[in-house]
Order: structure tokens, then sequence, then C-alpha cells
């Protein structure tokens, strides 16, 4: 347990299902996180989490199996699924002008968007 602010948050069940629905964006570091709003997350059958691999150290410990699911999104977690074409026209020298370049500046700001992979953790022990 970490401390994190996930904003007011609502617990929802309907259908056998129970989403933990929070108002500031939360990567799934923790199952604090469910305990926090009376889940005993260890009790569920199966697990969704939409992340990459930010959940694994907190739900491995506590799955029998997982899997990744390719699923769209503006940051794909299967590069196969990016358009690639290898150019012989750009050299090295070309790719270390860049480099030179960005060096140069005083400071760099990398935007990072969202995963399009979702992890299912399925078999809780």
């Amino acid at each position: 347990g970490d401390y994190c602010d996930m904003g007011p948050c609502a617990v929802v069940r309907h259908g056998g299902l129970t989403l933990l629905l929070t108002s500031i964006r939360t990567a799934p570091f923790d199952l604090g996180q469910w305990h926090s709003q009376g889940v005993a997350v260890e009790k569920l059958n199966v697990i969704v989490v939409k992340a990459a691999v930010a959940h694994r150290a907190a739900y491995d410990p506590i799955t029998a199996r997982s899997f990744t699911v390719d699923t769209p999104g503006p940051c794909s977690s299967n590069l196969k699924r990016l358009p690639y074409q290898h150019s012989a026209s750009l050299s090295e020298d070309y790719f270390f002008a860049i480099l030179a370049q960005l060096s140069r500046r005083p400071t760099m700001r990398l935007k990072t968007g969202l995963s399009g992979a979702v992890s299912l953790a399925s078999g809780v022990k």
C-alpha cells in the first residue's frame, strides 16, 4: 500500500460484475485500490485490468494465469499493427543529425499515449 488519489470512487455491482470506477485516472499498481473501496479482489473469479504491464506486480501473485488481449487503441502493444516501411534512402548520418539537434535542446518532454492492451487474470488463487 502506497497512497494514491483516485478521487471520488464508486463500486458498481450488476449482473455478477463488480466495477471500480474512479474519477481520477489511476494506474493499477496496488490491490489497495480495491481494498480501500471494500472489495476483496483476491476472492473474485475473473479480473479484467486495462493496462499494459503496470498491474503485474500487484495482480500476478493472486492469479493462476493471465492473458494479454490485443485491443484497438491509440498506442498498441502489438508492434506488428503499427505501419512500418524500410527506407533505404535514409542514412545513419540523417539519424545522427537528428539526435545532435535534440541533444542541443534544453529540455525534452515525452508525450505518452494510452495502451491498447487489456490483461485478463483468471482463476484467482
